[in-house]
């Protein structure tokens, strides 16, 4: 992405977190452009001075969306990024002409897989997440139980998603929090088109497929021979066994776990939809 002086503009706001606010205010972006066509656009972060860098993931999926079915196509002024968000930079969801690094070991790279590329998926989850030095000190039982549920979450996107589009990825880590955020996003048409069949129209709203699905129940037909929960409640069980957070947004539901303690949860309503599914993991490093 590069400036462009003829490019209408996009002002994000001064800081963008993992949160309900968060991703409320990416939902804008996306629907504020979602009916134009055959434009250049400037993502104006001139504002700017926080951004969530695992959030390059819901915001890659729209770009990727809106180039694809609106033809749009999307630039940054470099010194606006270079200035307060090179991680945007280094994550690799903004492309430069010379070789990015990242020197200071706090990304997990923002990327995209489409169905087809479930090995290619495992590999970034066990080499790219974890092999991370956010998880030196993870037992690897407990890694492998957790790629297991990401994993599973993968194959609910290539099962129940019914999007052609592929499943988006980015990871952040805050060394002095010791934290790091991991965010996977898809294109699809949530949980409660699947949900609501599945339970013969019980589960009829979607902050109640949210429920549903992290209390471990599935669509699947064979419950006992397949991880339950979409993978969901493995890591809800993580999160609470290791001080974590979990956040997901499908539809207009908005729901997560507290990082004090993962027993209690909030959820909550968009005024409209979030395009597709964004889960969030707050992994405790």
């Amino acid at each position: 992405m590069t400036y462009d002086l003829r490019a209408k503009s996009y002002q994000f706001p001064s800081e963008l977190h993992t949160s309900f606010s968060g991703i409320r205010a990416l939902n804008s972006f996306y629907h504020h452009w979602k009916d134009e066509v055959d434009q250049h656009i400037l993502l104006d972060f001139s504002c700017t001075t926080f951004f969530d860098a695992n959030l390059s993931s819901l915001l890659l999926a729209m770009i990727y969306k809106l180039s694809t079915e609106n033809r749009l196509s999307f630039h940054v002024d470099a010194s606006q990024i270079k200035k307060d968000l090179h991680v945007l930079i280094r994550n690799g969801l903004i492309k430069t002409n010379s070789e990015v690094l990242d020197d200071r070991k706090s990304t997990v790279s923002c990327k995209y897989f489409t169905s087809a590329q479930l090995t290619e998926f495992k590999d970034y989850v066990e080499v790219d997440l974890f092999q991370h030095r956010a998880f030196a000190k993870i037992l690897p039982d407990v890694k492998q139980a957790v790629v297991n549920d990401l994993l599973e979450v993968f194959n609910n996107y290539i099962q129940h998603s019914k999007s052609a589009y592929p499943f988006f990825v980015c990871g952040q880590y805050f060394p002095r929090d010791k934290k790091l955020m991991f965010t996977m996003s898809d294109l699809g048409v949530g949980f409660l088109p699947a949900i609501s069949k599945f339970t013969e129209g019980k589960v009829i709203d979607a902050l109640d497929s949210i429920r549903w699905a992290v209390a471990g129940n599935s669509t699947k037909p064979n419950q006992e021979e397949m991880p339950a929960g979409l993978g969901l409640e493995g890591i809800k069980d993580y999160c609470l066994t290791n001080k974590g957070c979990l956040q997901i947004a499908t539809g207009d539901g908005y729901w997560e776990t507290s990082c004090v303690n993962s027993n209690q949860h909030i959820g909550m309503n968009f005024t409209g939809n979030t395009m597709g599914t964004v889960i969030n993991i707050h992994f405790a490093c």
